[in-house]
């Protein structure tokens, strides 16, 4: 099976084709392949709240970058069935109070050599202001075939100012942009409303208690679990 979210962009690309047949005539047998780009960009607490979590500080931070690598090397371009064919952008920043673009959208070998650039920033933390530039990143400038927009937002849900009119606002924002947005915890120290409120609905898709480091037999685990159940609602 593949993703309805897809499915319903494939038949909005393919409409006009229907409705105003030009150009050379498809060959008998032959079947029309419809682009599917799909952009993801990633979301990444880096505030003091996340860094100072586990030790050392900003141990999670790495924690978090391994878990991204591992994610986008999950996602390979394909096609499908012979009809779609599906290709992969990535993109992110990670934030504070402040925003920083690591990797604007590019190939999945390139994004991976960017997470490099991801440092832990500290002081406090503006979710709001990450979603509306989030938003902004997946956007702005962009041309072609309409692509399908996720984003994987990782934090913990605590905020320490609301300075861009609060969690809630701001992801209506990008939803309304078309934007699916999967929250995801860090760590098992959360605020579950603020985790609830950036999550796109049914929020038990896109939220489902998703974590990038759990405590397993008394250590710090990775939960690549979060990385294959993503990647099913957003493509099987």
């Amino acid at each position: 099976m593949i993703s309805w979210v897809i499915i319903l962009t494939v038949f909005q690309a393919a409409a006009p084709q229907r409705e105003s047949p030009r150009g050379p005539r498809p060959i008998p047998g032959r079947e029309t392949i419809i682009d599917c780009p799909i952009k993801l960009f990633f979301t990444i607490d880096t505030s003091e709240t996340i860094a100072l979590q586990e030790p050392p500080p900003g141990s999670l931070v790495e924690s978090i970058k391994e878990f991204m690598k591992i994610f986008a090397q999950k996602l390979e371009d394909e096609e499908y069935r012979g009809q779609i064919q599906i290709t992969w952008s990535f993109g992110g920043l990670h934030f504070s109070q402040k925003q920083v673009v690591f990797s604007q959208f590019t190939t999945r070998r390139s994004f991976i050599r960017n997470l490099s650039q991801i440092k832990y920033l500290g002081k406090g933390t503006y979710i709001d202001c990450a979603l509306r530039n989030m938003t902004h990143q997946m956007t702005y400038h962009y041309s072609g075939t309409k692509a399908v927009l996720f984003s994987v937002v990782i934090t913990d849900g605590h905020v320490t100012g609301s300075p861009c009119a609060g969690i809630k606002a701001a992801a209506d924002k990008a939803r309304d942009q078309g934007i699916h947005i999967f929250s995801v915890a860090a760590s098992s120290s959360i605020d579950e409303q603020g985790m609830n409120e950036i999550a796109s609905s049914p929020i038990e898709v896109y939220r489902d208690n998703y974590i990038v480091m759990e405590i397993v037999d008394g250590r710090p685990r990775m939960n690549t679990d979060t990385i294959d159940q993503i990647i099913k609602v957003m493509v099987i």
